[in-house]
């Protein structure tokens, strides 16, 4: 198998692989000359190599939500602080769902999902060069590309990663990308909010009725004007 001059297979580094399983290929830089953040599917398998590799001391960090084998992005990028050089660092990024995790809402081709930063910063900040799992084959993204170029291949890989049906392990995950669900979980979070305020200021020494019903009523405006307008076909099919 030859290698290529940006110490990748040629079959890693050649997209036109499109029957090529998405973690048939695991793309383990042949030789690191810079810094690799190797974007990788939730699989059984490529659990199992990422592992190998960190036991062998060949990845400086795994990125993920697992903390069994992984550790959150800004653990990594303390390790990255503390070592300068060059490093080769694993990214599940399809586990990074959560508000705190994936920030970032996107659109493209008309769906809306919030995306993770960890990708950029290592990109941008860092100076690492992307390689990208997909179904259609391994896609290399130099250091500091531009922002939407990121955003939009990590959204191609997400994408991708549907087509491993049944061997991709947090498929289910993905609907924390939604906005709706976080508007539900924001909701949620904002009434646990409002009780627990209440509760405190009913017990406190200084308790004043008059401030505890304003309080309260601008809480109830708040937890109001948080819920999703209706379109005009929702208001028109209700009213019928």
């Amino acid at each position: 198998m030859s290698i290529s001059h940006d110490g990748l297979s040629e079959t890693e580094r050649n997209p036109e692989h499109p029957c090529m399983h998405i973690d048939g290929i695991f793309p383990y830089p042949t030789r690191i000359s810079s810094s690799t953040a190797i974007i990788l599917a939730t699989t059984r398998s490529n659990i199992n190599r990422a592992i190998e590799l960190s036991t062998r001391g060949m990845v400086t960090s795994i990125i993920g939500k697992d903390p069994a084998y992984s550790e959150a992005p800004s653990d990594a990028f303390q390790k990255l602080d503390d070592s300068p050089g060059t490093h080769a660092v694993i990214v599940f990024s399809d586990q990074l769902t959560s508000s705190l995790d994936a920030p970032v809402l996107t659109s493209q081709r008309g769906q809306q999902r919030f995306l993770s930063l960890a990708e950029s910063i290592l990109n941008s900040t860092y100076g690492f060069r992307l390689v990208v799992s997909t179904y259609e084959g391994m896609f290399m993204l130099p250091p500091c590309s531009p922002l939407v170029s990121v955003l939009r291949i990590i959204s191609n890989h997400l994408d991708s990663n549907a087509m491993l049906g049944g061997d991709w392990l947090v498929q289910e995950l993905q609907t924390e990308r939604h906005p709706s669900r976080r508007l539900i979980e924001n909701r949620v979070r904002q009434r646990a909010f409002h009780s627990a305020l209440m509760h405190m200021y009913w017990t406190h020494p200084d308790f004043n009725p008059e401030r505890f019903d304003r309080i309260h009523g601008q809480l109830k405006s708040l937890y109001r004007a948080s819920q999703p307008v209706k379109e005009f076909e929702d208001v028109r099919h209700e009213s019928m």
